[in-house]
């Protein structure tokens, strides 16, 4: 039985009390992604926000919630340091950027107040939560995901291809955000030997992730 950490779901980066900087990520394909590990015959540990879709089928199932691309960066390193991991899909959606100030000013905790006029908010980078799980355990197996918008498969094949590079990645699944409806999810592998279609929906993308790593011990 093989350890695995699927990362699932779309993370927030708080602006106020009630108000955050967010994305559409469901978690839909990660959670049937942790669902095929299970089918396997693998142990499944499972980290997203509490809003992500879950697995459905993953027996004695082990979540651990985030909110902050720095909350996961925390919630990793600990899982990473504590045992060895097998392999690693991280289908998570990291905030790019969290607040770094709110133009005027509010206490911490507060919420901006409705008759603010056009408050500005200066963002900045967040932790690039990818960058560090090779750097904390570099004899796992890395599946990494890239979403783009409006771009030739040309330009998702080559920047998927750099994120699997810097990354160290063994794969990266590669998307458009025009290529998912509620009945389709067409994706592709990139790797070092290049790009290949593998699926045309959640279902048999899952499948095909858990079949291209069927020989990772």
């Amino acid at each position: 039985m093989r350890e695995v950490i699927v990362t699932a779901g779309g993370l927030s980066e708080p602006i106020d009390s009630v108000r955050s900087i967010t994305n559409t990520s469901t978690g839909a394909l990660g959670a049937m992604v942790a669902d095929e590990f299970a089918r396997n015959s693998d142990h499944v540990t499972f980290v997203c926000p509490k809003n992500s879709s879950t697995p459905q089928l993953v027996p004695d199932l082990q979540i651990r919630y985030v909110t902050t691309a720095r909350n996961a960066l925390e919630t990793i390193t600990e899982l990473l340091a504590a045992q060895r991991y097998q392999i690693f899909v991280h289908a998570m959606a990291v905030s790019d950027f969290e607040v770094e100030s709110v133009s005027p000013s509010i206490d911490s905790g507060r919420k901006i107040p409705s008759s603010a006029k056009a408050p500005v908010i200066r963002l900045k980078p967040t932790p690039k939560l990818i960058a560090q799980i090779k750097a904390l355990q570099p004899e796992t197996r890395l599946i990494g995901f890239k979403l783009l918008s409006q771009v030739s498969l040309e330009e998702l094949f080559e920047t998927a291809g750099r994120l699997g590079e810097v990354n160290r990645c063994d794969f990266v699944v590669a998307n458009r955000l025009e290529d998912i409806t509620p009945d389709a999810h067409l994706a592709y592998f990139v790797d070092e030997a290049g790009s290949e279609l593998a699926g045309k929906s959640k279902e048999d993308v899952a499948k095909a992730i858990v079949q291209r790593s069927a020989q990772w011990k």
